[in-house]
């Protein structure tokens, strides 16, 4: 999701059309800085024991942030540059925005559909009174669903614009109250009187509810997910001085607006959305040599289906006592080199490392089921090299996908053929 046109890719002084571009599939450094994330995310929701976890795996109580506070806002500002990535090849192959559009609007209901089964199953694991209707996913949703649209009709420009009507409208609605106490301010109060006793928070010293992932507060998440794609020219080009300098204007920005609006991860503040946006820029400045680590990229292209599994996993086990009952294993072996704290982070870490082993066991039962041939290049720097080199070109093979999975991975808004 680039400009609506992509004349040239340029990598390492080759110039590549977008023909070639679009058989790259991916691109490396991407996928890999979405793969951290969500390595990140693995260690940050599914902690060992919740009541033993370090200061940066856990979320700011209110103001401020913290490392985990970084996860989600870094997720989306990747999933803009990729998504941009994907609809200007797809313009540049002749579809049209108006079918891009259709193709957006089925990705987000099946990510809203996905999250409220995910809602579901927490509802019936954990007995909650109240069926939770906002989420993680139905936030990327609407996240995608607005800029993606924004940039297939007017490009880069229109991403500009819902980025800054996006942090100039939440702005507006914080500033009329200018109260940020949790429950009792505007955005937290318009989202309890459309949720109801959907909203995931109850006070019960109050009675007010509130949503983490509220109607009012995905403003700011647009935002965040807007300014991803207005980098991403800068990814295409390769041009990581300016995408640094990007990152370092944002947050310079947000720290200024956080004078008056301050920055609180919880309702996603405009100043918040800016340091975010921000500081994922400079770290996918790190996507070059991230790029060659194969279990990243592998995370990276599967990420919405491993947060999925794994939180499902996560909340079966821990609901049935299981992860306890490991936990409690893993403290009796470590008690002795390692504080609560590492034991709990350790095993989360773990738990992570079992995701990579997973979809590393599915990929070698790909690759036996359908096997490349001996010159297939396996990533993009590959393919760019054995476009230097004929006789090393070898014939792209994919697996057999059926439609509804293929849309499912198309839904992590994943630059993809």
């Amino acid at each position: 999701m680039l400009g609506c046109t992509t004349p040239l890719f340029l990598h390492g002084g080759m110039e590549l059309n977008t023909q070639e571009r679009h058989r790259l599939g991916r691109q490396d450094g991407v996928d890999a800085i979405r793969g951290l994330l969500v390595l990140a995310m693995l260690c940050v929701n599914a902690p060992g024991d919740p009541r033993s976890v370090f200061v940066q795996l856990q979320h700011a109580p209110w103001t401020g942030y913290t490392a985990a506070d970084i996860v989600f806002p870094g997720f989306l500002f990747v999933s803009g540059i990729s998504m941009a990535l994907s609809i200007a090849s797809r313009l540049s192959h002749g579809e049209t925005a108006a079918t891009i559009l259709k193709r957006q609007l089925a990705r987000a209901s099946l990510l809203v559909g996905s999250g409220l089964v995910l809602n579901a199953v927490a509802m019936w694991l954990f007995h909650l009174e109240s069926f939770r209707l906002m989420g993680v996913l139905q936030r990327i949703a609407l996240c995608s669903l607005l800029t993606g649209a924004a940039f297939a009709w007017l490009g880069v420009r229109g991403a500009w614009v819902v980025a800054a009507v996006a942090l100039a409208s939440y702005s507006s609605i914080l500033v009329l109250d200018d109260t940020y106490v949790p429950y009792i301010n505007l955005p937290d109060r318009i989202d309890a009187a459309l949720l109801g006793t959907h909203a995931a928070w109850l006070d019960p010293a109050t009675g007010l509810r509130r949503d983490p992932e509220g109607l009012i507060s995905t403003l700011g998440a647009v935002a965040t997910t807007a300014l991803g794609t207005t980098a991403a020219p800068m990814i295409r080009r390769h041009q990581t001085g300016k995408l640094f300098l990007f990152g370092l204007i944002c947050v310079l920005a947000g720290y200024w607006i956080s004078l008056e609006i301050p920055l609180i991860k919880r309702i996603w503040t405009p100043s918040f959305a800016l340091v975010s946006a921000g500081v994922a820029a400079m770290l996918t400045c790190l996507g070059g040599p991230l790029g060659r680590v194969t279990s990243l990229r592998a995370l990276g292209r599967n990420a919405l289906l491993v947060y999925l599994a794994s939180m499902i996993v996560f909340e079966t086990t821990f609901a049935t006592g299981i992860w306890t009952r490991i936990h409690a294993c893993f403290a009796l072996a470590m008690e002795a080199i390692a504080t609560p704290k590492a034991v709990s982070a350790l095993q989360s870490l773990g738990y992570a490392i079992l995701w990579i082993a997973v979809l590393r066991l599915f990929d070698i039962a790909k690759r036996k089921r359908d096997p490349p041939s001996e010159a297939e290049p396996r990533t993009a720097q590959e393919h760019l090299n054995s476009q230097s080199h004929p006789e090393h070109n070898g014939t792209y093979k994919k697996a057999p996908q059926s439609h509804a999975a293929r849309l499912f991975v198309e839904a992590g808004e994943e630059l993809k053929p």
